[in-house]
């Protein structure tokens, strides 16, 4: 069951759709419309972190307080998952024609460490906003109480980094996960 802080339900929107909506507008652009139940557990807020991470980039903030251990996440039917030899086909029919969105779409996806042959991607997921950071706070669960207005982190150097990925970042001119990763730890020193 969905809850009453998160329904904001339209199934109208394509993932072409959305995620040219999501796209940086104002600062005061906040407001996301979802096309199915949302997979946070928690209550949070998808919002502008361009103060933070650079122009057009958002993070996920939490709404209340969190207690340390607790689920924040779950795998959906909104993360679609292709295999690395399908993934380019994807982008292309996903965002025929817009090398942005396809980009875009290859900025906010991932590839577990587990599982080096697919490509995760999520456009109608406010999960796709979480930010990488060297003190991360959550993982599968929250690694420590998180206070209202926090930002939700995660620790992108666990994701996969196969060649094919690395290849597929390369072309959009995007860094990977694990690039992002150790920019931003290098920079925290």
């Amino acid at each position: 069951q969905v809850p009453c802080w998160l329904e904001k339900a339209s199934a109208s929107l394509t993932p072409q759709q959305f995620l040219l909506s999501c796209k940086m507008g104002s600062a005061s652009d906040v407001e996301h419309v979802f096309p199915t139940a949302p997979a946070f557990l928690v209550p949070v807020e998808v919002r502008d972190a361009s103060h933070l991470y650079g122009p057009g980039h958002r993070g996920v903030f939490a709404v209340e307080f969190i207690k340390k251990g607790t689920k924040i996440w779950a795998w959906t039917d909104r993360v679609i998952r292709v295999h690395k030899d399908q993934v380019e086909k994807y982008l292309e029919e996903t965002f025929p024609d817009d090398v942005e969105a396809q980009g875009l779409a290859v900025r906010q996806g991932f590839v577990l460490g587990t599982d080096l042959d697919h490509f995760n991607t999520n456009p109608t997921d406010a999960g796709r906003f979480t930010n990488h950071s060297p003190d991360f706070n959550c993982g599968e669960e929250t690694l420590r109480d998180i206070q209202p207005g926090e930002e939700l982190t995660l620790d992108y150097s666990t994701h996969g980094n196969p060649d094919w990925y690395v290849a597929l970042c390369l072309k959009y001119g995007l860094a990977t996960e694990n690039e992002v990763a150790a920019k931003v730890n290098a920079a925290a020193k």
